[in-house]
């Protein structure tokens, strides 16, 4: 073989195993960016999202049963009208946590073990005025809520009280009906426990006398709305 039709070979050669080893190197980055986003960026949250395909866009969940979620959360400028008081407009912060009764492919069913959200609406003050306290009026009545792809249900039974901040004296002042409840959704749930999520009030809550009700004639004594909270796992 002469020495151009050599080199000419050679050359050949080159850029064929260069674009061979190319379309290696693409085949590995892409299979690399696929384990990454199926696996890796979740495998350090076993109960989070495990993945997302165009066949079924739903997110799937695996939360074992009698697990507790301990969460905390932050709900501003929450809307509190009460006889007496009058009406507010509230930061609280808290903690809710839930246990998981029950757990399938495309449902869970979870129950809240604890919950409440404290406001102060004059921290200026430490040692004079009153707290306000959200929190549940019944563990033992507390209906169960569900996580189902893309919707989160969480039913509250509620209370209001009052902590006096000079002598801790707790007074409670409303809650609901024993047949009705706060209720916060969540939308298009990616993952869970939540990270930054936001719970949204379903409806304005009516607020009786302690221990009233409606079928009982209670009088309403005041509502809650816009208890909007940004809810993150407790660590």
């Amino acid at each position: 073989m002469e020495a151009s039709q050599m080199a000419g070979y050679e050359m050949a050669s080159t850029v064929s195993d260069r674009r061979g080893f190319l379309r290696a190197a693409a085949a590995v980055a892409a299979a690399g960016t696929g384990m990454l986003l199926s696996g890796s960026a979740h495998a350090a949250q076993p109960y989070a999202r495990t993945g997302k395909t165009l066949e079924d866009p739903s997110p799937i969940f695996h939360l074992p049963v009698g697990l507790h979620l301990p969460c905390s959360m932050y709900a501003s400028d929450v809307a509190l009208n009460l006889s007496g008081p009058g009406a507010l407009t509230l930061d609280f912060k808290g903690d809710i946590e839930v246990l998981v009764r029950e757990s399938g492919p495309d449902r869970h069913v979870l129950e809240v073990t604890a919950f409440r959200a404290m406001a102060d609406p004059k921290p200026s003050t430490p040692d004079v005025g009153s707290l306000f306290v959200l929190q549940l009026s019944s563990t033992a009545s507390t209906p169960l809520s569900t996580l189902t792809p893309g919707l989160l249900r969480v039913h509250l039974p509620l209370k209001v009280t009052t902590i006096d901040k000079a002598t801790g004296e707790e007074t409670t002042l409303a809650s609901t009906d024993p047949t009705k409840h706060l209720t916060l959704r969540s939308e298009n749930v990616e993952e869970f426990p939540p990270r930054n999520q936001e719970w949204t009030q379903e409806a304005p809550v009516s607020l009786y006398q302690p221990g009233g009700s409606e079928a009982g004639g209670s009088r309403v004594t005041g509502t809650l709305e816009g208890f909007n909270p940004l809810v993150n796992q407790a660590i």
